[in-house]
């Protein structure tokens, strides 16, 4: 736990993970040893408080990956006081292209994509949002 209480998963967080009716799969986006290492203390928190949560880190550029790949551009590394090793950030409009393995559109039919995205300045983040969005085939 950090001073301003930057790294613990606040009581809103521990409720929503507590009344999770389904299982949540969290991707980390990162190539080998590009990962934010806060980022992903967080993100096995948020495992470790419910077994419905899973996380998986995929190399964007390994074409043998058996999950989806994933081609984005790469972000620009951001130094915020709370994060000094940075972390990467995009700006504006950014394109991701998703090519899910064979037989993968089938089982994600009927289910919307969840984007989830952060707004941060040199001090804070703003809570994630998220934005749901048809898969189109």
């Amino acid at each position: 736990m950090t001073e301003n209480k930057l790294f613990t998963l606040s009581d809103q967080t521990k409720n929503l993970i507590d009344n999770l009716e389904e299982p949540v799969m969290i991707y980390g986006l990162y190539k080998p040893g590009e990962e934010s290492e806060n980022v992903v203390d967080v993100i096995r928190k948020y495992e470790r408080a419910s077994k419905l949560i899973t996380y998986e880190q995929i190399d964007p550029d390994n074409k043998s990956s058996t999950a989806a790949r994933i081609a984005h551009p790469s972000g620009a590394i951001f130094k915020p006081k709370f994060s000094p090793e940075g972390i990467s950030v995009y700006q504006g409009e950014v394109s991701i292209r998703v090519e899910l393995p064979k037989g993968g559109l089938a089982s994600a039919a009927g289910r919307p994509l969840q984007i989830e995205v952060q707004a941060c300045t040199d001090r804070l983040c703003l809570p994630p949002a998220t934005f749901t969005t048809p898969i189109d085939r």
